[in-house]
Formats: structure tokens, sequence, C-alpha cells
């Protein structure tokens, strides 16, 4: 696909942040970085992801490409921290993995951009105060004048291209609730057991 003009490029980080629901700057660069992986791989029939983050990446792909953690086409590996992204093919197991590149931006030139990728914005941007909403637009602006050249890609072999297994179906024995059961034995669904239990029930409605 040709690369999409700055206008273009807006456009569409518009759509996607209404699909977010927030206007933050990880979005136009997660838009960015799906198109690029997306021109690096090619033509692929079965396309599958993996990010880094769960910070706008995960959306920026749902959006773009139809890959969800519903659909077992979207992993999302947020232990690992690293705002970087893999596209690949599920039957090949080949990829791009594309991530944000220190070394290309400018600190002097793009303050605000790299102050974004480091944490290192002012204490009232962190707290989500008025200066927030100036901050973001910035980062996106001085991302945009760079040229949305801040990345950097490599080929790569994923190890496992299997979507999560579909486990047995048990009843618990407490709540009466079809479940799934993790090993032959279990009696009990993970909240009954304690091991997730997220919530505490006010009212149960037949």
């Amino acid at each position: 696909m040709p690369k999409l003009n700055d206008e273009e490029f807006l456009q569409l980080v518009e759509k996607v942040i209404a699909f977010h629901t927030k206007r933050a700057p990880g979005i136009a660069v997660s838009v960015e970085m799906v198109n690029q992986a997306k021109e690096r791989l090619g033509d692929v029939p079965k396309l599958c992801a993996i990010t880094e983050t769960r910070a706008c990446m995960p959306d920026a792909i749902q959006f773009m490409l139809g890959c969800t953690i519903g659909n077992g086409n979207l992993k999302v590996l947020e232990s690992i921290g690293r705002f970087a992204m893999t596209l690949y093919d599920r039957k090949s197991g080949k990829g791009v993995r594309i991530f944000v590149d220190q070394n290309k931006i400018d600190k002097e030139k793009y303050s605000e951009l790299y102050k974004f990728f480091r944490r290192e914005r002012s204490e009232a941007v962190r707290n989500f105060g008025p200066e927030r909403k100036i901050s973001n637009a910035q980062v996106v602006k001085e991302f945009v004048d760079c040229g949305r050249n801040i990345f950097s890609l490599e080929d790569v072999v994923i190890k496992d291209t299997s979507k999560p297994p579909i486990l047995d179906c048990g009843i618990c024995e407490k709540c009466g609730e079809a479940y799934t059961k993790h090993s032959p034995d279990e009696k009990l669904c993970l909240y009954c057991s304690g091991q997730q239990a997220y919530y505490d029930s006010v009212k149960k409605e037949n």
C-alpha cells in the first residue's frame, strides 16, 4: 500500500481515536506502525499480530486489521512493556517486528516526543492536568513533523503460531455455571475457588 500523506494519515488517526475513545498520542504512533509493518510484510492471507504493550496499540490493530483477542489473531504480551508490535503470517510464522527506535528521536528538535516515550513529561502532564491535552497534541505534531520516521523494523519468525487451545467445559459445583476447566479434577470455577474473585455479588437475579 502507498504511504499515506499527512492529511490522509491524520484522518485515519481520528477514526482510530473515535474507536479508542481517548485522544492519546500512542494511537497516532500505532497507526503508522501498522501501516509500515503491513507494507513491509506484503499480502498475507491470514494476518496475525502481537503487541508488547496494552497501551493504545491493540486498538489500532483491531480497528485497522481486524485482528482481535476474541478471534485469536491478536496476542498482547504486556509484561514485556516495549512499544513494539509484530505482524505475521500464521501459516509460515514469518513476520515483521516494528519498534520505536530511541536513537531516531532528536532530543532537542522533538523534545516532547522524546519525553513521551521515556515517560519524562512534566508532573502536571503525568497527573492528567490541563497541560496534558497540550502536550499530547505537541507529541503528535512532532511525530508528523519528523516524517513519522522513528521506527526500526526487523524480519522475525514466530515460535508458536497456534491459537490458545479450547479447553473442556465443566459445571461449577458451587455456582452451577458452565466454565472452562483447567484440570480434569477441578470442581469449582476460578471465581468460586477464590482464585479470580474479582467482584462482590450484591444481588443475583434468575
